[in-house]
């Protein structure tokens, strides 16, 4: 038996929306720089330097923000 497996090469355009681990949200400004969306662990708001890009995958959902 065979077994081949492709990932698809994907080219990122800043900004965007990717989900990692336990549902984590963060809109990428730059590799490695962006603002944490939601999270259940920590404050929505939160700007970091450091995120392992290789821990999230493209977000393919809607996000709604409102002031409510």
């Amino acid at each position: 038996m065979r077994v081949e497996v492709k990932k698809e090469n994907t080219i990122l355009l800043f900004p965007c929306l990717m989900i990692g681990d336990e549902d984590i949200i963060v809109l990428f400004t730059k590799p490695k720089c962006g603002v944490l969306i939601k999270t259940n662990w920590s404050n929505s708001g939160d700007y970091h330097e450091d995120w392992d890009m290789k821990r999230f995958k493209p977000f393919e959902g809607e996000i709604v923000l409102s002031n409510k």
